[in-house]
């Protein structure tokens, strides 16, 4: 990785966009009170992802949890973001 995962946390989640033909996930992350840039994380390899969602859902990220093939977002709310991947990097972006 490029940045520590670490650097996700207390971030805000903005959006998750598939790139199915490629097998590529970008998910991006406004600033958050610890860091003014914006966040993205990028997926290559892409075999998975999945994610629970309810009406009470926050974007505010709590935990991140990160193997070689496989990276996982908890919520303040606890839905979870998971991607499985051969590859994850994450990079600031000009917001």
């Amino acid at each position: 990785m490029d940045l520590a995962v670490d650097d996700l946390r207390g971030a805000t989640f903005d959006d998750l966009t598939m790139d199915w033909r490629n097998g590529i996930a970008l998910v991006g992350f406004l600033p958050s009170a610890t860091h003014k840039e914006c966040r993205l994380l990028r997926a290559t390899g892409v075999t998975r992802v999945a994610f629970t969602r309810s009406d009470t859902a926050s974007a505010l990220v709590k935990d991140v949890r990160c193997s070689d093939s496989a990276f996982e977002l908890t919520m303040e709310s606890g839905e979870t973001v998971t991607i499985e991947a051969a590859a994850f990097a994450v990079s600031i972006t000009a917001g």
